[in-house]
Formats: C-alpha cells, structure tokens, sequence
C-alpha cells in the first residue's frame, strides 16, 4: 500500500514536472518567435537604414567622382597645354639644333671632298705615270719577243725551206729514176707487142705509128682517171705525162666534153708535170 503511494505521488510529481517543462517550452517558443518577430523587424530596418546610408554614400560617390573627374580633365588640360609648350620649345630648339649640325656636316663633307678629290686626283695622276711607263716597258718587252719569234720562225721557215727543197729534189730524183725504169718497161712491153703483132708475109703494111711514138703512159696513176677515162684521153690523143701536162683545162673539158666536169682535170695537169719532170 505505501509503495503504491509512492509511486502515485511520484507519478504526479513527474507528471507535474512534464507539464511544467511543456509550458516552459511553450513559453520559450512564444518568447522565441516575439524574438524572431522583433528580429525581423529589427533587420528590416536596419537594412532599409543601410540602402538609405549606401544610397547617400553611392550619389556623395559619384558627386565626388565627377568633381574629381572635372578638376583631373582640368588639370590634363592645363598639363597637355603646358606640354605642347615644352614641346614646341624643344622641336624650336631641335630644328635649329639639326640646321646648325646639318651646315657644319655639309662644310665638313665638302671639305672632306675636296681633300678627297685631291688625293684621288694625286693618285690618278701617279696611276697614269706608272701605267705608262708599264705600258712603255711592256711595248719593249713585246717587241724584243716578237722580234726574237720573227727569228726564230725565220730560221725555223729557212730550215723547213731547205728541208723542203732536199725532200723534193730527192723526190724528183726518185721520180726520174721510177720514170726511166717504168719507160724501159712500157718501151720492152710495146718491143714485144710488137713481135707478136708483126704481120704474116704478103699482109697490108702496118698504119704509120702514133705521133709521139709508140710511148704510151700508165694515166690510171693520176688520181681520178680510171680505164674508162683513160681511153677517153687515148681517143682524144692523148697518151703520155707530157702531152696532159701540155694541156690547158678547157682544152681538156672541150676535148672530153661533159665527163670531166665534176673531175678536177687541174689535178691532173699538175700530177702529169710532176710525173713527166715538168718543173
């Protein structure tokens, strides 16, 4: 029965202090939210009193912003004026700066021109005495060698002309020699052409020989007259060295008519005086 009391009353006395905490609670929310009522309001106007004080500080800005632009745009006005000054009065001073520097330069390259133009002229002068005088010994020195070439051709042509002149009577002699023996052989071939053409007794006499006699030379040896040719020669009575080198080339031509035209019977003339010793 006592624990039953006890508890009872300490139901209620928890009870009580629970009921106590809620209103206390509740008393808490109410006086939170009052708070959080005059917080809002309070901010409220405190912000409304900072866009009023950030509004004022924004125009104090921008008034002191356009003064301070106004007195700058002043003052650049005053300082550029001030700098074309300067500047005028420095490009014044540089122009005639640069006239003065321009006329002593030019007195100096003139000056300098001069003394050029009078070494140069020393210089040529000295070039032409040298170049003569080189000119001069150089003329000398081709002369003395061109007469020591003269000379020396001179002798070496005398040589040659000697030489020349031994070869050719060597060769004539040669020739004469090759000419007798090649006679003796034409004159043994026509000797026994002869024996052996005689007539039988009681034949017709023999035609009266050619007019130069039974020598007949071997033209094929001229370059350029084959047997054809050469039978042309013997029917215009022509037979030895002697008679073509006694023969004129429109003779020949007039003689043979057009055969010899693309032949150079000038050649043969001059090879049939060679052969026959016809200086």
């Amino acid at each position: 029965m006592i624990f039953s009391d006890e508890m009872g009353r300490l139901t209620r006395q928890i009870s009580q202090t629970y009921d106590n905490r809620m209103a206390a609670v509740r008393d808490i929310r109410i006086e939170t939210a009052h708070a959080l009522g005059e917080f809002r309001v309070a901010r409220r106007s405190l912000d409304a009193e900072q866009n009023k004080q950030l509004s004022e500080y924004r125009d104090a800005v921008r008034r002191e912003a356009a003064l301070f632009l106004k007195e700058t745009d002043v003052a650049h006005q005053a300082m550029a004026a001030d700098q074309r000054k300067q500047l005028s009065t420095f490009v014044d001073g540089l122009r005639r700066e640069t006239g003065m520097f321009l006329k002593e330069a030019d007195a100096a390259h003139q000056a300098m021109a001069a003394d050029q133009h009078q070494q140069l002229s020393t210089f040529v002068d000295g070039l032409r005495r040298d170049s003569g005088m080189f000119l001069k010994e150089a003329a000398a020195t081709q002369q003395a060698m061109a007469a020591e070439q003269h000379r020396r051709l001179m002798a070496g042509r005398a040589r040659l002309a000697s030489d020349t002149s031994a070869m050719r009577l060597q060769l004539r002699a040669e020739q004469k020699q090759a000419r007798r023996v090649w006679n003796g052989f034409q004159a043994d071939i026509q000797r026994r052409r002869a024996v052996f053409s005689s007539p039988p007794r009681g034949a017709a006499a023999p035609r009266a020989p050619h007019p130069e006699g039974a020598r007949t030379d071997d033209l094929m040896i001229i370059r350029g007259i084959g047997s054809a040719m050469q039978r042309r020669l013997h029917e215009a009575g022509i037979r030895t060295y002697a008679r073509l080198a006694r023969s004129t080339p429109e003779q020949l031509r007039q003689m043979l008519g057009d055969v010899p035209r693309l032949a150079s019977v000038e050649e043969w003339i001059a090879e049939a005086r060679r052969l026959a010793g016809i200086g």
